[in-house]
């Protein structure tokens, strides 16, 4: 069987898939986390593409089926913003 050509991961063609944590509001996560893509790309040389799943379900078979490389499961810890000098949790 002949595979088909795919891309280098990380160029236009085939960007690297970064799946946050579901969220009813995903073009706000999607807005907020465009200074993220714009870090990422420029330290990387990278192309990146957010991806924010309807549900937990959705970001697991994205993660099944490689449409994500990488998945951010939830939101960061508060309490270490609100005291950075808390260990964090295990």
């Amino acid at each position: 069987m002949v595979q088909p050509k795919v891309a280098p991961l990380g160029n236009e063609q085939n960007p690297v898939k970064l799946a946050f944590g579901p969220s009813a509001d995903a073009p706000k996560v999607l807005a907020a986390s465009q200074e993220l893509t714009r870090a990422l790309e420029r330290e990387t040389g990278l192309r990146f593409k957010l991806l924010v799943p309807t549900s937990y379900p959705a970001a697991i078979e994205g993660m099944a089926t490689t449409l994500a490389a990488g998945v951010r499961a939830g939101p960061p810890d508060r309490r270490r913003r609100a005291d950075p000098d808390r260990p964090p949790r295990r």
